[in-house]
């Protein structure tokens, strides 16, 4: 019963709600820096919250050279999971996030994640 409980408690912070939608509904493994710019949060928080649902069992990572793509755990348990949340939640509600991701993930190159280099209002690279 705990690591159900552990799960949930997991899943019941909303960008971590978010950051599993995004893997379980794209279907393939997604870096972080993809995750980033479709949810518009900084990437320490984003790697905090991949690092609690890795450790729920989740999601698992892979490197790939400098790149760190995660993707969802197999498992019943976590299959359960992702087809209860694709079947509660439907697409619109996270309508924004989807279409960012799907914006960011047409920029890959044979597949693979590319670095965006992004600058500030003020000209400056963030």
């Amino acid at each position: 019963m705990n690591q159900w409980v552990d799960l949930f408690r997991v899943l019941a912070n909303e960008d971590r709600l978010r950051i599993f939608y995004l893997i379980i509904h794209c279907q393939q493994r997604l870096c972080v820096c993809e995750i980033v710019d479709a949810l518009g949060l900084p990437q320490y928080q984003v790697s905090k919250h991949l690092r609690l649902l890795r450790q729920a069992g989740l999601i698992q990572g892979e490197r790939q050279g400098r790149w760190s793509y995660y993707g969802v755990s197999p498992g019943e348990r976590v299959e359960g999971v992702a087809r209860f949340l694709e079947s509660a939640i439907t697409p619109d509600t996270f309508a924004k996030e989807l279409a960012n991701l799907k914006r960011r993930l047409a920029l890959r190159r044979d597949g693979r994640c590319v670095y965006i280099q992004q600058t500030n209002q003020r000209g400056g690279i963030r």
